[in-house]
């Protein structure tokens, strides 16, 4: 009977440090991560955007950024991107930053263990045209496993959060200049938007923030960089201007 209950205690502490590693360790490393990305963004402007590419939103994108002279940094899901290719060359050779947003965008929290992992590899295979296998990693609804950190730590990839959502996802738009007070009043940051089509009203939404955004950088003496740029760069100390 001992014996037994032995073994019940074994497999519940390999269970709970299962569910731990899978859950709990996720999330500790997602808030230090955070925590240490505000700290680069004083001064500093980094746009980013998940779900493209899109014939429609990205050539438009392209434009205005060409137009400000900067770049940004574009999270690609991999079945969108073998469906354009030729808006993903178009990406990488403006030179923007070009990161892994898994294959299928599946939420890593919502499907078993391994299926996340094979998300996340089988969106770096679909794109290795387009970018290198250490390219920035960023988790569809920013839901994070032990498992899929793991897959991505493991090519040396940097996971890329946000410091500001755009907005652009909410049922009812809000107006971007809302946005931009928030960005502006934190000092910087990292910018989420979305750059697959949704829609003329959505499209509109995130091409009017950009440009504002752009503008208030550019009127601020920001610093326009993408994700590994920004990464790259010291913290800047919070008494710092």
């Amino acid at each position: 009977m001992g014996g037994l209950q032995l073994i019940w205690q074994i497999a519940a502490l390999l269970l709970l440090g299962a569910l731990s590693f899978t859950y709990v360790v996720p999330i500790v490393v997602k808030h230090f991560a955070k925590k240490n990305l505000v700290a680069r963004c004083r001064g500093r402007l980094a746009i980013t955007y998940d779900d493209g590419p899109d014939p429609k939103l990205t050539p438009a994108l392209l434009q205005l950024f060409q137009n400000h002279g900067v770049k940004a940094s574009f999270f690609l899901v991999g079945f969108r991107t073998v469906r354009s290719p030729a808006m993903s060359d178009a990406l990488k050779n403006s030179g923007h930053e070009i990161g892994c947003h898994t294959h299928m965008h599946r939420n890593a929290w919502r499907i078993l263990p391994w299926q996340g992992v094979r998300d996340v590899r089988d969106g770096y295979a679909s794109m290795s045209r387009w970018m290198p296998p250490d390219a920035s990693f960023r988790p569809p609804f920013g839901k994070l496993t032990g498992w899929t950190w793991l897959a991505a730590i493991t090519r040396r990839a940097r996971i890329s959060w946000w410091t500001c959502d755009g907005g652009d996802t909410q049922e009812i738009l809000g107006d971007p200049s809302s946005v931009v007070r928030q960005v502006t009043d934190a000092g910087g940051g990292v910018v989420l938007m979305h750059s697959h089509d949704r829609g003329q009203d959505r499209h509109d939404y995130v091409l009017r923030l950009t440009d504002l955004l752009l503008c208030e950088a550019k009127r601020l003496g920001w610093d326009v960089c993408t994700m590994t740029e920004l990464l790259d760069h010291s913290p800047v100390p919070a008494s710092s201007p």
